[in-house]
């Protein structure tokens, strides 16, 4: 609208989209035990969707699948989907990756994460930089800290930040902020390196107020802000001094890496099949992670695990893809 009509106007009001936590709130009223905790949670966490689209799908799975089950689930996200890919407005949330079977036990960091928490509920403002290996546990630590506290946490990737036009991506990123400031929540943006690369290797102006952008907000933002990144040393220097905590996620020292094995086969009953030399292999085992585990635990669910021996195999396998293993051997004799 041209500036003159807007000056012409006694009041201007912004209806904003509703808050994650206002979206849960009528989420968990019309779908009660209809749908999975996961499922509720990551509808709460998708912006563009209205009361009237959930009571309309929920209709239609009542009458197709009435009791709450995995097909249910399927069945709602892909009604929803549908109507959210007609109006242009993408898909449902993705699961946020959660901590699952690993207590903070089985993260590797150079700080206490339990004592971060207890200063974050005291003083709940504040910006963290967690940096590491892929699969070591940050993206799970920003969700532990934002349900220690009791807050929404709102997830921000590079796919919901980056825009095709000059100046959109800005607009974005100090939307993510307002998003989570509107809704106390704690705004995790994974992968942040791609919005806080050293601004002296850019080429590009859009590059560098990209950078800019997203050093205003987090200096500005009043809660608490976690990034995650696994090329810390790609960071503008400048960038680095904005957050107030680095905490840096490493691989699973021996005895976490046993433990978590351990843990692993009790959940698939195979604890039976381990022995002394599979745990000492798993122990030896270069940069394993949290994640690593993740992965062969998915695979049993369509490729079965037929024992320790073969989980250790497996295991073996994931760290001989890593770019810094990947001299080494795959597997073991």
């Amino acid at each position: 609208m041209d500036a003159s009509f807007l000056r012409r106007f006694d009041i201007v009001l912004e209806l904003s989209p509703p808050t994650v936590a206002q979206r849960r709130k009528w989420i968990d009223k019309v779908a009660g035990d209809g749908v999975s905790e996961d499922l509720r949670d990551r509808l709460a966490r998708t912006k563009h969707l209205s009361p009237a689209i959930v009571t309309r799908v929920l209709k239609v799975a009542d009458a197709v699948e009435p009791e709450s089950s995995p097909v249910r689930d399927d069945m709602v996200t892909d009604l929803v989907n549908d109507t959210l890919t007609v109006q242009g407005y993408g898909e449902v949330a993705p699961s946020i990756s959660g901590l699952g079977i690993y207590p903070l036990d089985y993260l590797n960091t150079d700080v206490d994460l339990e004592r971060v928490v207890d200063g974050l509920r005291a003083r709940p403002q504040g910006s963290l930089c967690l940096y590491g290996l892929p699969g070591t546990g940050k993206s799970a630590y920003a969700e532990w800290v934002a349900k220690m506290l009791d807050k929404p946490l709102v997830v921000k990737r590079a796919s919901d930040l980056f825009g095709r036009y000059l100046g959109e991506t800005e607009n974005n990123i100090a939307q993510a902020f307002r998003e989570a400031q509107l809704d106390g929540a704690v705004l995790l943006i994974d992968e942040a390196d791609s919005f806080l690369q050293d601004r002296a290797a850019s080429f590009q102006r859009w590059e560098i107020t990209q950078v800019n952008e997203m050093l205003t907000q987090i200096e500005a933002f009043k809660g608490i802000f976690i990034a995650t990144t696994n090329l810390v040393e790609t960071l503008d220097p400048a960038c680095l001094r904005r957050f107030d905590l680095k905490v840096k996620f490493e691989a699973l020292t021996p005895d976490q890496a046993q433990h978590l094995f351990e843990a692993h086969l009790a959940m698939l009953g195979l604890e039976a099949t381990v022995t002394e030399s599979l745990l000492n292999k798993v122990r030896e085992l270069t940069n394993l992670t949290p994640g690593d585990f993740a992965a062969v635990a998915r695979q049993a669910g369509f490729n079965p695990v037929a024992g320790a021996a073969d989980f250790v195999q497996r295991l073996a396998k994931e760290c001989g893809l890593k770019k810094e293993n990947r001299h080494l051997p795959i597997g073991f004799g």
